[in-house]
């Protein structure tokens, strides 16, 4: 299955091929989704403002780590934000995935973005397994507990993408 091509009507929900971007990255480089086609890739759409995507970014720093070897690739996709702000926190984060840079907001469009955060789970052939709008599993915030149920449910989506 190929990915769609920009421009294309498609909605971005679970079963449907993923709509195809071209973005700048934060390093001067370009990342098409569609070049990533036979890995999984997780596409997260956050801001530097936005509480929940800092709460979660550590999971996703650490399944990078754990899965890129596996084939995963993480895109964060920022929403409208400058360098001189995006930085900061890449660094303070540790984010050694591509930062693409939705300057003009046409990927939060194209996606139909209600909220932030909004993490999309794409498998290998470009079809969207999962979408989850809003900060990862939030619930039972605060406890050991908590962060073991998050980061199985991660894990358990990445593995669905990557098989």
């Amino acid at each position: 299955a190929a990915l769609v091509p920009p421009g294309m009507a498609v909605e971005a929900k679970e079963g449907s091929l993923a709509p195809d971007f071209l973005l700048k990255t934060l390093d001067d480089g370009e990342i098409r989704l569609s070049d990533l086609r036979g890995k999984g890739v997780i596409v997260n759409l956050w801001a530097t403002w936005c509480g929940p995507c800092r709460k979660e970014m550590p999971q996703f720093v650490a399944a990078y780590d754990r899965y890129q070897k596996e084939g995963l690739e993480i895109i964060a996709v920022n929403l409208q934000e400058s360098r001189s702000i995006i930085q900061p926190f890449v660094d303070d984060f540790g984010m050694d995935f591509p930062v693409a840079l939705d300057k003009r907001g046409a990927v939060s469009d194209e996606y139909r973005i209600i909220g932030l955060p909004m993490t999309y789970f794409i498998d290998r052939e470009g079809v969207i397994r999962s979408v989850f709008q809003g900060p990862f599993l939030e619930r039972l915030e605060g406890t050991q507990v908590q962060a073991a149920i998050e980061q199985d449910e991660l894990t358990r989506r990445i593995e669905e993408i990557l098989e």
